[in-house]
């Protein structure tokens, strides 16, 4: 049997006109393995533009469209990464990370924003190696059709604002946000002051993998940082699953809760750390609905990315 996609109809429907050899000879099996969605909408035609209403084998075509199916989300914006080769843990050539961009666009994301470590006495690349870097990479990520911006994913100390104001260290592409990471066992108050400061200081801190710190395993207290003016992301591996069961269930109740704004892959190579933005997005659509994950995925990172206030 062969099909041939005719032209959409003006209700944004896309008719398949499967013609076989033999009119008796039209399996249900063969009918379904043409099933084409689009949009959550689809229409068979047989010979003679006679519909085909898949009622009539709804088991058989849910089992087909769920293999078939093709998602029509907005492309997405990873706001936390270390794809940038050669600066910190992450990426260490050239040709892993233009293989990890490429992995990304698999993944659905057509922006992101390259978040070199900044730790003291870890990771402290000097400015212009990464500038370089980012010059020798950006052509490479034109050619796949997804924007680079730089950043900075600073482990916070006294010293963020001095480094921030002085542009030792990067915003998130240039704008007022910061990317900010803590250590595992650091203190809700040491949190809440440095907060507070970069606050003051007219920074919005945006705060890296909230999964990893046990001082905001209480939603209250992450909610506490949000009402500072602080914005909460996770991992998509740590929404997965695939950080263990404990982050798990605890982005699961942060995202019950609504106290994320937005989630990032965080990503460190091809095999280790992968992207799974694409697949978190699915599961997100599923669990709590396609707006909710256009709004962590797309939207909140949009407003990263172009320096809006949220």
């Amino acid at each position: 049997m062969r099909a041939v996609l005719s032209p959409p109809e003006p209700d944004g429907q896309i008719l398949y006109r499967p013609y076989m050899d033999s009119y008796k000879r039209t399996p249900k099996t063969e009918v379904c393995q043409v099933l084409f969605a689009f949009h959550d909408h689809y229409t068979l035609c047989l010979p003679g533009n006679q519909l085909w209403k898949p009622e009539k084998y709804k088991k058989l075509c849910q089992k087909r469209e769920k293999r078939l199916k093709v998602k029509a989300r907005k492309t997405m914006i990873d706001i936390h990464c270390h794809l940038l080769y050669g600066v910190d843990d992450g990426a260490k050539t050239i040709e892993e990370s233009v293989a990890m961009l490429e992995a990304a666009k698999e993944q659905g994301i057509s922006a992101m924003i390259l978040t070199p470590h900044y730790r003291h006495g870890m990771f402290a690349y000097p400015k212009e190696e990464i500038e370089e870097h980012f010059r020798i990479l950006e052509p490479y990520a034109q050619k796949l059709g997804i924007y680079l911006a730089l950043g900075t994913e600073y482990h916070v100390n006294s010293h963020i604002v001095e480094a921030l104001d002085s542009g030792r260290c990067r915003t998130m592409a240039g704008s007022r946000y910061v990317l900010c990471e803590y250590s595992h066992d650091s203190e809700y108050a040491y949190i809440y002051q440095m907060t507070q400061e970069l606050v003051l200081h007219g920074y919005i801190p945006v705060f890296a993998h909230v999964e990893r710190y046990g001082a905001l395993a209480d939603l209250q207290l992450a909610e506490e940082l949000r009402n500072l003016g602080a914005w909460i992301t996770v991992n998509a591996d740590a929404v997965l699953g695939l950080e263990g069961m404990g982050p798990k269930k605890y982005c699961k109740k942060m995202l019950k809760a609504e106290c994320v704004d937005a989630i990032a892959s965080d990503s460190h190579g091809i095999k280790n750390r992968a992207n799974h933005m694409g697949k978190c997005y699915e599961l997100i659509e599923k669990k709590f609905g396609r707006e909710y994950a256009d709004q962590l995925l797309v939207n909140h990172p949009a407003k990263i990315l172009t320096g809006e206030m949220k």
